[in-house]
């Protein structure tokens, strides 16, 4: 108990920061695909199909949004201002089509 205050201060710390240079980023979709590729290539082929397995992915951007959904309903209970930005537990979405 005595290491959170410590903690809690590097949280604050490292999300302040987070928030500082995520306005910023700036994601090279084809660069990131090329990298992809080139791993999968690099990888044995039954490796490659359970990293790069879709279902994974959704997986973990259910866990994402069930997370964010849980986050929220604790800043509510503490009667916090929720952050700007729209309804943050929607996920992005491209031609009706959930992106994750």
């Amino acid at each position: 108990l005595a290491e959170w205050p410590l903690l809690v201060m590097a949280t604050h710390g490292s999300v302040r920061a987070l928030a500082q240079i995520l306005p910023g980023l700036q994601v090279d979709t084809q660069r990131m695909r090329a990298n992809l590729d080139a791993m999968r290539a690099a990888l044995p082929r039954g490796t490659a199909d359970d990293w790069f397995d879709p279902g994974l992915a959704q997986h973990a951007g259910a866990l994402a949004l069930a997370q964010i959904a849980s986050l929220q309903q604790d800043i509510e209970r503490l009667g916090l201002p929720l952050p700007a930005g729209g309804d943050t537990a929607r996920p992005p979405q491209r031609d009706g089509a959930v992106i994750f």
